[in-house]
């Protein structure tokens, strides 16, 4: 399988992330959250909610573990020290080697070294003995001193430590998914911020709007009970009016209410812990709505390349690939080329002189080829299996992410074009909806038209306020999903929020 090509591809974008952490992870929140798409407050929340956010900060410790997990596997090339001392019946032939070695026959011996992996594939030990020998042949007793190195090259599996490469290769995929992972929960995070911060003004809208209507209610109570003491209107006109007042002062508690919740499940986005408070008026919403400029074109293939979630599958991919590799790997034959030189000193009277007793050489050397392999890889050809499966399922969630993206554009395009067109209707209807207003009120003043059709065109200027309210909340919203979906590419700022 060819997986080195396939991770090199996904990996490329994230290659300087290993060298600059930090400062990479303060470009991505500077990116994510800088450019207010609103106005400057917004962007101030956006702010505080990448420095406070639980969820962010969770998200940072894990793409730290994961760097660090990729640094810790440079300990494969640390040293490993080797030492023994004792007593032993079997010879042994090199003062150290890459497994377990008995200790010299018929003597007392004290030996110890070091192997040392050394790019670009070899293990490398180097050591020595020193030992005591009882009744050699031909003398009473004899020292040795023996000094060894020994070089072992894999040549098939792990050749040029191609599983600690694959394992590099995981850790970084796995750094990159968390990287990943960090970005979509931004991105999420943003989008839940905008959209509560643009409920926080519909909701004040809303509760300026009740409060607004019971003035005007009041208004006519006070005008029906003075017509009402002038004998013009009958008692009955004040009732309908009075009874407005109620509901409409209910309307204004109901909104203030929901108004000041807004508040609070925007400040739980935030995860600062302190109060929430908006600086703009009531009207914002609906002044941002009309002075919001078009969607910009984002392609689909761009919305794939920005959103976090897409970029985590990728990445995933990317590991289960590296996992898939290591066990190719593994399954590969153990075959390994030994070459080693020993340097043997003896004598009779001291361990510290060097003379040729029982050998007649000093030097002595080897070069041994050694094969090895399991009768079967059951275990491994289960692993593959199962690594293939779950690269199809991680494609299949990669399908079903590309046809959701398409379907969140879609609709945020349908819906900004929608409230746009409901913003101009009631706005075609406005002017009509209080010259009714105030053609009604002069007449009731009059004596000419009764308290209901007073109330019906209060009624309906308020209905029509609200669905105004609504929509240019609704055409904020379409805007805001259809950059999330977009993976918030476009961060151009939009008009100043009104004061």
């Amino acid at each position: 399988m060819g997986s080195q090509r396939i991770i090199q591809f996904n990996l490329l974008p994230f290659s300087c992330m290993l060298r600059f952490p930090f400062q990479f992870l303060f470009l991505f929140m500077l990116w994510a959250f800088s450019v207010p798409l609103i106005a400057n407050e917004l962007g101030e929340l956006l702010q505080s909610a990448e420095q406070h956010s639980p969820v962010l900060q969770a998200a940072r410790e894990r793409v730290e573990q994961a760097l660090l997990k990729h640094s810790e596997l440079l300990e494969f090339f640390d040293p490993a020290l080797f030492a023994a001392a004792g007593r032993a019946t079997d010879y042994r032939a090199l003062p150290l080697q890459s497994n377990y070695s008995v200790l010299g026959s018929n003597s007392f011996e004290v030996q110890g070294g070091v192997e040392v992996p050394i790019r670009p594939g070899a293990y490398v030990s180097v050591g020595a003995a020193s030992r005591l020998l009882f009744e050699p042949t031909g003398y009473e007793r004899l020292y040795q001193n023996l000094f060894g190195v020994r070089v072992r090259i894999p040549l098939l599996r792990d050749r040029g430590f191609s599983i600690f490469g694959y394992r590099r290769s995981a850790a970084m995929a796995e750094y990159n998914q968390r990287v990943s992972e960090l970005l979509a929960l931004s991105q999420s995070l943003r989008r839940n911020v905008e959209i509560a911060y643009i409920a926080a003004y519909e909701n004040l809208s809303v509760c300026s709007i009740a409060e607004e209507a019971s003035k005007r209610f009041e208004a006519l109570v006070k005008v029906a009970k003075e017509l009402t003491r002038l004998k013009t209107i009958p008692d009955y006109e004040v009732h309908s009016t009075e009874r407005e007042l109620q509901i409409g002062l209910e309307d204004v508690e109901k909104a203030r209410n929901l108004f000041e919740r807004s508040l609070v499940d925007l400040a739980a986005l935030i995860g600062s812990g302190d109060p929430v408070q908006i600086s703009g008026n009531p009207e914002s919403i609906i002044q941002l709505g009309e002075q919001i400029p078009a969607l910009p074109d984002i392609s689909l293939q761009q919305a794939m390349e920005n959103r976090g979630e897409v970029l985590s599958l990728l990445h995933h991919i990317s590991l289960i690939q590296c996992d898939y590799a290591i066990t190719e790997e593994q399954m590969k034959d153990e075959v390994y080329v030994h070459a080693g030189a020993t340097l043997q000193a003896e004598n009779t009277d001291s361990p510290f002189e060097a003379h040729r007793k029982a050998d007649d050489d000093y030097l002595a050397g080897e070069l041994t080829l050694v094969w090895s392999r399991p009768l079967d890889y059951y275990g491994g050809k289960k692993r593959l299996t199962r690594f293939q499966s779950a690269i199809s399922e991680l494609k299949a969630d990669l399908a079903q992410s590309e046809l959701s993206v398409r379907q969140q554009l879609r609709s945020a395009e349908l819906n900004f074009a929608s409230a746009r067109r409901r913003m101009e209707l009631i706005n075609n209807g406005m002017k009509a909806a209080r010259e009714t207003l105030e053609s009604e009120q002069e007449r009731f003043r009059l004596g000419e038209g009764a308290s209901s059709d007073v109330l019906d065109a209060q009624k309906n200027l308020t209905i029509m306020l609200q669905r105004l309210t609504l929509a240019a909340a609704d055409l904020l919203r379409a805007r805001t999903e259809y950059l999330y979906a977009g993976g918030f590419e476009d961060n151009s700022e939009v008009a100043e929020q009104p004061r």
